[in-house]
């Protein structure tokens, strides 16, 4: 097998961002990275691991450092993700290249290493030490009343709401302490320019965001970004449309936010693989959804 070069630390290199973002879009359908990097976001702790061939990058790992909570201890974490190849040179092992040297590089650097994969590739990670683990989405039906809601819809590529997010990451409280995060704003950011963009809404009594997507039938709350305790059955209904019954699915689980719930749903998009330090108990958990590289 031909040995193959791989780049990184290219954050400041314009060309070779400009390659990541064209290899992103081709790879991953509506994954955009062009505006997050002209808005500030792409930090030092975001660094992708590249192979490129003829001027493109055609194969990459990306490891994103983040601060972990897992049952309320603090890890050190890598989080993998990006992780694909142009079809145009798929089975020739660069993925495999990267990860074996992405693992080598970090595995005695920090505590844990994870990443989600979709059902297609789940057999791929254990050959490097990955074990695979299930998450939990809960779910409850309630009754939503009172007047319409108050919450306005937040754009961050307006100037005065990248700095509300910018301070309400910087100064939230933490979503879960079962397996979740800290210090990951600059992560939120990217969700908040891609799948999130229309479905982000700033409660202003609460100082609260609340991200969140709705039909007729039910609410997904996928996120909740306050700096001190909110009770969600009242924050909800300033955030979501919808009034009467609904089912309401919380992509985190009761352990910082209190909420009863009726039923688990296991996600059926994604699993969690782990490499090192995670201490789980047997209790439903949710990584944060914008915590998700």
């Amino acid at each position: 097998m031909a040995d193959y070069q791989i780049t990184y630390d290219y954050r400041d290199n314009r060309e070779l961002r400009a390659m990541y973002v064209d290899y992103a879009r081709s790879v991953f359908s509506g994954a955009d990275f062009a505006e997050w990097s002209r808005l500030g976001f792409w930090t030092d702790r975001y660094d992708p691991h590249s192979i490129v061939i003829d001027n493109q990058i055609v194969a990459n790992v990306s490891a994103a450092r983040i601060d972990l909570i897992v049952e309320g201890e603090v890890f050190s974490g890598i989080q993998l993700g990006a992780v694909g190849t142009r079809e145009a040179y798929r089975g020739r092992g660069l993925s495999r290249v990267l990860m074996e040297h992405v693992v080598a590089k970090y595995r005695d650097d920090v505590d844990t290493m994870f990443l989600f994969a979709n059902d297609g590739v789940t057999d791929f990670y254990p050959r490097f030490g990955f074990q695979s683990y299930q998450e939990s989405l809960l779910e409850s039906t309630v009754q939503l009343s009172g007047p319409a809601p108050a919450a306005r819809r937040i754009d961050i590529t307006q100037e005065a709401d990248r700095a509300l997010v910018r301070r309400l990451t910087s100064e939230r409280i933490d979503i879960t302490h079962r397996f979740g995060a800290r210090n990951y704003g600059y992560v939120t950011a990217w969700h908040l320019l891609n799948p999130f963009a229309e479905k982000a809404w700033y409660v202003a009594d609460d100082d609260a965001l609340v991200i969140l997507s709705e039909d007729d039938r039910q609410i997904n709350v996928w996120e909740v970004i306050t700096t001190r305790a909110i009770d969600l059955m009242t924050l909800l209904p300033k955030a979501a449309r919808g009034r009467g019954s609904r089912v309401v699915r919380y992509h985190f689980p009761p352990d910082q936010y209190s909420f009863s719930y009726d039923r688990l749903v296991r996600p059926v998009d994604s699993t969690l693989f782990v490499l090192g330090r995670f201490p789980i108990r047997n209790e439903p958990f949710k990584f944060p959804v914008t915590a998700e590289t």
